[in-house]
Parts: C-alpha cells; sequence; structure tokens
C-alpha cells in the first residue's frame, strides 16, 4: 500500500514538473514560487492588510503546504516589488524592514510577514497615489519608473528618499507626463531641483517637483482666463462660459 501510494505521488509530482516547463519554468518549485509571488502581489494590492481567513484564502495553493505560509522567503519578496535581493538585505541590515528568522542556532535565511513588506512599502512615499496597485498580479514586466527604485541600493537606501523628501527622475516623468528631456529641461531652467546621488544618478526634490506640478495644472486655466478677458473685450459683453478641465 505504501509503495503503491508513493508511485501515486510521483505520478502527481511528475505532472506537476511537466506543467511547470510548459510554461517556461525548470520544474514545480520554480512554479510554487512564482505562484507565491503573484498571489502576495494580489494582497499587497488589497486597500489594507487582509484579515486571517482572507488571506489563507488567496495564500492556499493546491498541492503545496510550506511549513510556514505566511512568512514569505527573500527571493519571494524581492521578485513581487521587482526588487535585488541585494537591496532588501541592505535595508534589512539598516533596519528598515525587520526580518523573521526560523528556530534554530543556525538559522540564516531571512523571512517577511505581509504587514512588513506594506510597510516597507508605504513607508517610502515614491509609489504614486493608492500605494502599490502598480502590482499587477501576473507576469507582466513592472514599468520601469516604477521599480527601479528597488533595484539599485544606491537609490534605495539614500536618506533623502527613504525620508520622502525626493523622488526618481522616472517618477517625475511619471507624475507630469514628459519625456527624460523636458525633465531636463526643467532642470536647466531652474524649476526642479535635484540632489545629487553617485556618479551620474540625481533625485529630484518633492517640493520641486510639486512646485511646477501646480504651476502646470493651473497654466492651461489662466490662459482660457486671459483669452476669454480679451474675446469680452471685443465683444463688448460678459461671457459666460467656464473653464472645464479635461479627465485622465
Amino acid at each position: 500500500m505504501k509503495i503503491q501510494n508513493r508511485g501515486r505521488r510521483r505520478r502527481k509530482l511528475d505532472r506537476l514538473d511537466h506543467f511547470a516547463r510548459a510554461h517556461d519554468l525548470p520544474n514545480r518549485r520554480a512554479a510554487w514560487h512564482w505562484v507565491r509571488v503573484l498571489r502576495l502581489r494580489e494582497l499587497l494590492n488589497m486597500g489594507r492588510l487582509p484579515d486571517s481567513d482572507s488571506f489563507r484564502r488567496v495564500i492556499a495553493i493546491k498541492g503545496y503546504y510550506p511549513a510556514h505560509r505566511h512568512l514569505f522567503t527573500l527571493r519571494e519578496f524581492a521578485d513581487a516589488v521587482c526588487a535585488s535581493p541585494k537591496v532588501i538585505r541592505a535595508a534589512e541590515r539598516r533596519g528598515m524592514i525587520k526580518s523573521e528568522r526560523l528556530p534554530g542556532k543556525k538559522a540564516r535565511k531571512l523571512f517577511f510577514t505581509l504587514a512588513e513588506i506594506r510597510r516597507f512599502l508605504d513607508g517610502y512615499g515614491v509609489l504614486p497615489a493608492g500605494a502599490v496597485t502598480w502590482l499587477v498580479p501576473d507576469t507582466t514586466p513592472i514599468p520601469e519608473e516604477l521599480s527601479r527604485v528597488f533595484r539599485s541600493e544606491k537609490l534605495a537606501l539614500n536618506p533623502h528618499l527613504v525620508r520622502g523628501d525626493a523622488v526618481t527622475i522616472e517618477r517625475v516623468m511619471l507624475d507630469l507626463r514628459i519625456s527624460r528631456r523636458g525633465v531636463q529641461y526643467y532642470l536647466k531652467r531652474g524649476d526642479l531641483k535635484k540632489i545629487p546621488c553617485g556618479h551620474r544618478t540625481v533625485l529630484i526634490t518633492r517640493k520641486s517637483l510639486e512646485r511646477l506640478h501646480r504651476r502646470r495644472v493651473a497654466k492651461p486655466e489662466r490662459q482660457f482666463e486671459s483669452a476669454k478677458k480679451r474675446l469680452e473685450k471685443i465683444r463688448g459683453c460678459r461671457i459666460e462660459t467656464k473653464f472645464v478641465r479635461a479627465q485622465g
């Protein structure tokens, strides 16, 4: 009976390996890893931390029963947010995120709870409003303007970025909807203030970004009011048309 059950389990694992290879993954362990990564993204995209029942329902994977399913490995955390494991380890050493270790004197592997991962991401203040909804729940590559900060130790551990006083050039491009050349233009004009971060990398102060954003938002309305006054002067009567900002 034991031999029969063992053979049945072996056939099941072989089917899982075949399924993984069909999806360009080397084996079932890699498949389980990426399923955990995608489930972690789904949990992070929730508006708030889920209750225990919701967490168990989302994280459960049929046929895979880890001993500590509420803990996420360093690789799962890093792949979920497109970060470098090196950055996560450095942040853990600096106390920016609290890790968990399994019982035992020789335990060295780092694990992280969902609450700590969420706190780490929210504390940066470099992501768009709405926190982490940029973590798409599939294997689609995450845009560079949102993930680059967690791939560079020089950027991720910069004190100005950690405090939320600065943002990356990619974030400026996203917020102002301009190209990298446009960012350079505003830097030369002095509308954006930069903070040196290494040999070629620079950060942009959040205050200068917000100030420029307000000016760009108000500019069309000022132009409309100016044109309206000129037209009223030509016609000699008051025009009741109001400025309506386009949505999106």
